[in-house]
């Protein structure tokens, strides 16, 4: 049976990890207790969540500045002693107690030498102490060195239990495994009164008993006007709480409305990928991006920014969303007068856009327009240099003659260029300093993806942009687009049209691994995706056609077919209400289906719903009325 330990320590350091714009999902997920609010969980489960963040580069430091925080919080909550009669000697020797708020399964032995220069501690437990111990007591440790000014000061870790890390060795290269303890030594280098005189220690205390006394007269004498007005605050936080719930109630289906025409990814398009990044700063988002596919051989890409934030800016970005979306054009300068009078039209000039629009060919020829955004930047492969795509526009929404100061201008991409489209809150982003991303770190942080995939590019650049910013709060909503034409775009066609010529042959393995190569290299490509998934369901693997077509509604959630095939998967799997289910979906988009109408009468049969099954023969007959496979009904 696993004793439990208190689980501030955990939230003290997902806390602070998420504070400082490191997000791991995954991993939070994960930790149950984070969720269902427990103090207390048990040591595995502990070490578990703990551990789930030493594989990230910001590990130490977080944990150290965890321990830091509980220490402190720990010394103001729990000590009753004036800070001014406090020896050094004299907190070291409480550490134990305030580490045991937080990690109750160590034992800590502090130790001291003759002359007060040298403090030791040592870790012992249930189970050996590891790295999340060491480090969280580093910060404690820190803290107390804090507390006290002592900054020559020197803390070494002399033993651990485990192997030591690189980082450990480089700052400790007299480090010695134990095996079951840790051992951390404090050398006092500055020289600091240990101990107060007896007239100090009187002075002291008499001057903190003296204001203990009249804090606690004014508060005796104001008794019952502190009582009056937390009546009156407890009133008042009513009504605001109830204002609270009903706003976020009201964002919240705000910012769901939001998400459905917001797409959450970009499919795949003639060889090229695309990756989204997209970080509202409030539920609801003035930031928007769209793909709209013009005819067969083009494609738009746009990228928005509404002024403000909240509400009016997300409704400001529907509005363009939908203005977008009307005016389907080859000319993008032509595209944003038309949106520009939309907005005038519509808005008053109550709010306006910034906006980046581009349309592309198969050629990979690209003509594009800025509204007064900032300048996308491309990375040309075979060079290894940075460029931005500058572009004369104004503002949508605000000038009725703005169309007079918007001009195309054009590009072309070839395989291995990466571009990366992003609003002004990329680069205005500042550091704990005041100083702006800026464009400059951002064409340093672009320029070293050269080598890199999509995913692995934008994730890159967010990395660089995460770490200049730690510690401080973002003030925009951000959005980057990476875009990159592959290398290896006539290999993936010549996979695509073998695997055709094997499915027309019947040879439905090599079929499916010629496609499941071809997904490997362009993974959100809808036709290839469909494919796929049609070509599984033949070959009997029916739980991999399912996840596939699932990707695949995921991009293009229309095609009836896909939701036909999903449920002859599903039913022969065993599970009819699943079929049943998609069915009605493939049903409600194309009305006149027979083969879902037919299947719907069956199952619905077997699934003992008469009524239903009647209704849909009913409608079978109606569009099929001399179909043959309707006397198999009867």
């Amino acid at each position: 049976m696993s004793c439990l330990v208190h689980n501030k320590r955990v939230k003290l350091f997902s806390d602070l990890a998420m504070h400082g714009g490191v997000s791991f999902v995954s991993e939070l997920k994960s930790l149950s207790p984070l969720w269902n609010g427990n103090d207390w969980i048990s040591l595995p489960d502990e070490r578990l969540a703990l551990r789930s963040f030493l594989g990230q580069p910001d590990f130490a430091a977080l944990m150290r500045e965890a321990g830091r925080e509980a220490m402190a919080l720990a010394m103001s909550a729990f000590s009753a002693t004036p800070s001014e009669m406090v020896t050094f000697r004299e907190l070291f020797y409480k550490t134990p107690a305030y580490l045991h708020l937080s990690m109750t399964y160590l034992t800590v032995y502090p130790q001291t030498s003759e002359n007060g220069r040298k403090y030791q501690i040592s870790l012992r437990g249930l189970c050996p102490p590891d790295e999340t111990d060491l480090f969280f007591t580093l910060g404690h440790l820190d803290y107390l060195l804090h507390f006290f000014h002592l900054r020559k000061s020197v803390v070494a870790v002399k033993k651990v239990p485990f192997e030591p890390s690189k980082t450990l060795l480089s700052q400790n290269p007299d480090i010695k495994q134990s095996k079951s303890k840790i051992t951390i030594t404090l050398e006092i280098n500055e020289d600091r009164a240990e101990e107060f005189s007896a007239d100090q220690k009187i002075k002291a205390y008499d001057a903190y008993v003296r204001s203990v006394l009249e804090k606690t007269q004014e508060l005796i004498r104001d008794k019952r006007d502190l009582h009056t007005a937390i009546e009156y605050l407890n009133v008042a936080n009513e009504q605001l709480e109830r204002e609270l719930r009903a706003n976020k109630k009201e964002l919240m289906l705000a910012r769901n409305i939001q998400k459905g025409f917001v797409p959450a990814r970009i499919p795949d398009w003639r060889g090229l990928q695309f990756w989204v990044k997209f970080f509202p700063l409030s539920e609801v988002s003035g930031d928007f991006y769209d793909y709209i596919p013009l005819g067969g051989h083009k494609l738009g890409l746009v990228v928005s920014d509404a002024s403000g934030h909240g509400v009016p800016a997300a409704l400001m970005t529907a509005i363009g969303k939908l203005s977008f979306r009307n005016h389907r054009l080859d000319s993008p300068a032509e595209i944003f007068r038309k949106v520009n009078l939309d907005l005038l039209q519509y808005v008053k000039r109550e709010s306006y856009l910034t906006s980046f629009y581009m349309v592309i060919d198969s050629e990979y020829n690209i003509l594009y327009c800025s509204a007064a955004a900032p300048p996308p930047i491309i990375l040309r492969y075979k060079t290894g240099t940075t460029e931005e795509l500058l572009s004369r526009g104004t503002l949508l929404g605000m000038f009725p003659d703005a169309g007079s100061l918007l001009k195309d201008s054009s590009t072309a991409l070839e395989p291995g260029d990466k571009m990366f489209i992003f609003t002004d809150g990329l680069i205005e982003s500042i550091s704990t300093n005041d100083e702006p991303f800026g464009m400059e770190r951002l064409h340093a942080a672009i320029a070293s993806t050269r080598y890199m995939a999509v995913q692995e590019a934008s994730e890159h650049v967010m990395s660089v942009y995460n770490r200049f910013i730690l510690g401080t709060d973002p003030r925009d909503d951000v959005t980057v687009i990476t875009v990159m034409l592959s290398q290896h775009t006539e290999k993936f066609n010549q996979l695509v049209t073998n695997a055709r010529t094997a499915q027309h042959n019947k040879d439905l393995y090599t079929a499916s691994s010629l496609l499941a190569e071809a997904i490997s290299i362009f993974p959100r490509h809808p036709n290839t995706l469909y494919l796929y998934g049609k070509v599984l369901a033949q070959n009997g693997e029916y739980a991999r056609a399912m996840e596939i077509l699932q990707h695949y509604i995921n991009l293009q959630p229309y095609n009836a077919d896909s939701y036909t095939i999903r449920a002859f998967c599903s039913y022969r799997s065993g599970l009819p209400e699943l079929a049943r289910d998609e069915l009605k979906r493939s049903l409600s988009l194309r009305t006149e289906n027979p083969i879902a109408l037919y299947n719907l009468v069956v199952i619905s049969r077997k699934l003992g719903f008469e009524e239903e099954a009647t209704e849909y023969l009913r409608q079978l007959k109606k569009i099929r009325p001399n179909w043959k496979k309707i006397q198999t009904l009867f």
